[in-house]
């Protein structure tokens, strides 16, 4: 799952925070004014409760999800040259950006052949990995969605 498709899902995660918060805030609202003590009435409204409670959700994940983004570049490529065997790691800064460019290439399409035969090698490890870092954002995204709410 793509980064914009986990972060529609936290921001799904937070519209229906918001209408249960907002909800749960009615149910305690609801009653009779004129017996209220000080004490009983609701310090803020129903719909400020539901707004709390959807950014509480949101954007804890929402932060995790950009510092995500910023790392998750780096420890694919990362993986990328660790699964190379060592007659293939690559001596130069020239050469690592070549076999990650192709391997990232062969893995969206972009490149039908690689120059180097240990990028073809490489794709299938790339795509796994791609894949585990996503779904682990996803949960973690999650989670601490849950957990603001």
């Amino acid at each position: 799952m793509s980064l914009p498709m986990i972060a529609l899902v936290v921001i799904a995660l937070g519209v229906v925070a918001f209408f249960v918060a907002r909800a749960r805030a009615n149910v305690f609202d609801a009653g009779d004014i004129s017996t209220r003590t000080a004490g009983d009435r609701p310090h803020s409204r129903p719909v400020y409760h539901g707004a709390f409670v959807a950014l509480a959700t949101v954007l804890p994940a929402l932060i995790l999800l950009g510092a995500f983004a910023f790392v998750e570049p780096k420890l694919l490529d990362a993986t990328i040259v660790a699964s190379l065997p060592a007659a293939d790691q690559p001596k130069s800064q020239i050469d690592r950006d070549a076999i990650v460019g192709e391997v990232k290439g062969l893995a969206s399409g972009d490149l039908a052949d690689a120059f180097n035969p240990a990028a073809k090698a490489a794709v299938p490890t790339y795509i796994a990995n791609r894949n585990r870092l996503q779904t682990e954002a996803l949960v973690a995204a999650v989670l601490l969605g849950f957990g603001g709410a």
